[in-house]
């Protein structure tokens, strides 16, 4: 299996997650029926999001130009998977790292205010 596969398919499955996370609250009664149409066409989206570079690269006759440009496809197709998901994570609010600088920040103000005098 080829490494931007993994990469890909993980904006392709992230991306309409997130549709739905965001879209959830305003789907109510029959509106939560566009949930069959939004989860694949965000597979879609995702997938096509960060894996076009690589299209584009195995799309063209691979016996006449170098290795290399598959190579930089990938690397590309990783960067953009990766792109892709944080850009819709900072749209949508989804901050991962919140709890975590959350609780440093708490532990360092729990020290601080034990020695404090």
């Amino acid at each position: 299996m080829p490494v931007w596969w993994i990469f890909s398919n993980t904006a392709a499955v992230l991306v309409p997650f997130i549709l739905i996370y965001k879209l959830a609250p305003k789907l109510t009664g029959l509106k939560q029926l566009q949930v069959i149409v939004l989860l694949p066409s965000g597979a879609f989206m995702g997938h096509a999001a960060a894996g076009w570079r690589i299209y584009s690269a195995l799309g063209t006759n691979t016996d006449t130009f170098p290795h290399s440009i598959i190579q930089v496809a990938t690397a590309l197709c990783i960067l953009l998977s990766i792109a892709v998901v944080w850009t819709l994570m900072q749209v949508t609010d989804i901050a991962v790292d919140k709890t975590v600088h959350g609780l440093k920040n708490d532990a360092v103000n729990c020290l601080l205010a034990e020695n404090t005098y």
